[in-house]
């Protein structure tokens, strides 16, 4: 029977398991791109700020997979070191929720119920073929597997009760706290799921092998390995992260620190509350993350300060490359594709910068332009590269439509990107060159009308880069409108051209092919410039998708 038992529970496991990270994902899946359009409108407060953590989570069925988004999201700098801190607090309470309800599940007839969630998540997902309802399905069937699990985990519970071994590990661990402790949070940093392990503590607790006296370490150790996935995705992110990432771990030791030696005056105040095992345990996780709240929610503004001088700024690297693109982000596509946005901002202003410097060569004596040029150029191309190899990872099992054109559309903007580089570096050099080679000059009134052409194109570019940054239609709008004016005005030029030409002047016979190739590489750019402004008119007529 105690065979039985141990097979019983080890399979109860890993459906709980499997079905906490269903619907982890296909929750994230489908508020992920929502939580963080909210983000920046409901951080502004600290209070706020908290509540939507603790919202996040909920949402999410995560607190650790909230806590690696924030610090993910804080790395790359979407969100302040400030606006972070009281979400990650948040988290942690709002984990709580998931607490309860398990707490509460475990009192009722759990096999029939999961059961039922089971067959109705199957058909669901059976019959949904199209996003998101398909992801709903997904996540309904992963709360099935989730109770499911737990109940078989309730019910071998029940049968291990007379077993001599499981009695002899819990005394041996009831009599040492601190291993209890120590344990139950390398079991938590293994499976990244505090309330994973908080259910089999419920289900112990509902079969009663395990009471509440001998679960209060664990519950605490199940909150100081919660710790253990932001602070690896923190390790390898950048400074704000970091620094996020070291805030939370310190929440959980102080938290630990203060409340370890006062176990059993918590275990009495919650007995007066309810007379439940199984919700005592959840009332002990809930009041030991309500109260770090409280003692750390007034202190934020001075933590920051602290951690900015505990976790100083790393030196920047020399060597060039990638500076957002976090290999921890690449499970969430939503998250990715923020990295690759801002990765591309990055790409456009390099760009940018080149067609600023490109009509210089045509006038200095020197290669040093060119040279540095070339090397933007390179720059480009290495970012271009690096962005596809990037995208190329993201987990695209479970994209959504408007993911999947998401991720097109980043795509299609580092390529005209990487053409404006080659554009630039390619045509406009040589030309450069040519007019070198042959030792001629342009004409005054020519120079002046390429310069001017020169300067409406860099206006369009900065309009192009505002429009997809913001996501502004207006200026998009307007940047397609200039880019037909700005044909119209190479042909107005060109004509101009043509009748210096007519006239003999000597400078316009000179530079005459040189003088009209530029100005149609110069109408390039500005075509391929006015392409960055296409998914920003698309999504309005999308109606904002």
């Amino acid at each position: 029977m105690t065979t039985f038992s141990f097979s019983t529970f080890l399979g109860g496991l890993c459906f709980f398991l499997y079905g906490l990270h269903l619907t982890e994902e296909s929750l994230r899946q489908a508020a992920g791109d929502e939580l963080r359009g909210w983000l920046t409108r409901l951080t502004r407060h600290r209070l706020s700020a908290f509540f939507f953590g603790a919202l996040m989570t909920v949402v999410l069925q995560s607190s650790t997979a909230t806590t690696v988004m924030l610090v993910g999201l804080t790395g790359i700098g979407v969100l302040s070191l400030r606006s972070a801190m009281p979400m990650v607090l948040g988290a942690d309470v709002g984990t709580t929720l998931l607490v309860l309800i398990l707490a509460s599940f475990v009192q009722l007839d759990a096999a029939a119920i999961a059961l039922s969630i089971l067959i109705v998540g199957f058909l669901c997902t059976f019959f949904f073929r199209a996003n998101p309802l398909r992801t709903y399905a997904r996540a309904l069937l992963g709360f099935g597997f989730l109770f499911y699990g737990l109940s078989l985990v309730a019910g071998a519970g029940g049968m291990l009760r007379g077993s001599i071994l499981v009695r002899e590990i819990l005394m041996a661990l009831s009599n040492h706290r601190s291993v209890a402790l120590f344990f139950a949070a390398l079991v938590t940093g293994l499976i990244q799921s505090s309330a994973a392990l908080i259910g089999i503590l419920l289900s112990f607790s509902a079969s009663g092998i395990l009471d509440v006296t001998q679960a209060v370490p664990f519950i605490l150790g199940a909150n100081l390995g919660n710790s253990v996935a932001p602070l690896l995705v923190g390790i390898r992110s950048q400074d704000e992260g970091k620094r996020l990432a070291s805030f939370h771990v310190t929440a959980k030791v102080l938290g630990v620190l203060v409340a370890f030696p006062f176990m059993d005056q918590l275990v009495t105040r919650v007995q007066w509350i309810t007379a439940s095992p199984t919700f005592q345990i959840a009332a002990i996780h809930i009041l030991f993350n309500i109260g770090i709240a409280v003692i750390l929610l007034p202190t934020i503004s001075t933590a920051a300060r602290i951690l900015s001088i505990v976790v100083p700024a790393r030196p920047r690297e020399t060597r060039f490359g990638a500076k957002y693109l976090d290999e921890q982000s690449l499970d969430s596509p939503s998250l990715a594709f923020a990295n690759v946005f801002r990765e591309t901002l990055r790409m456009a202003e390099i760009a940018q910068k080149m067609v600023a410097q490109s009509l210089i060569p045509f006038e200095e004596g020197g290669t040093e332009t060119m040279e540095r040029l070339e090397e933007l150029d390179d720059q480009v191309d290495r970012l271009d590269r690096e962005i596809k190899f990037y995208l190329a990872r993201v987990n695209m099992a479970q994209l959504t439509d408007v993911q999947a054109r998401r991720q097109v559309e980043l795509l299609t903007l580092t390529h005209d990107l990487e053409s404006i580089g080659d554009v630039i570096n390619k045509d406009l050099m040589e030309l450069a060159k040519k007019k070198r080679r042959k030792n001629v000059s342009f004409s005054k009134e020519g120079w002046a009308e390429i310069q001017e052409f020169h300067r409406k194109v860099m206006e369009n570019f900065h309009l192009a880069i505002t429009s997809l940054a913001t996501g502004d239609a207006e200026l998009g709008s307007k940047v397609i409108r200039h880019k037909s004016h700005l044909a119209l005005l190479e042909q107005e030029l060109g004509q101009n051209h043509l009748r210096r030409l007519h006239q003999g002047l000597r400078e316009a016979i000179d530079t005459s092919s040189i003088h009209l190739d530029i100005l149609s590489n110069l109408r390039r750019i500005n075509s391929i410039v006015s392409k960055l402004s296409y998914p920003v008119l698309d999504r309005r007529d999308q109606g904002g998708k």
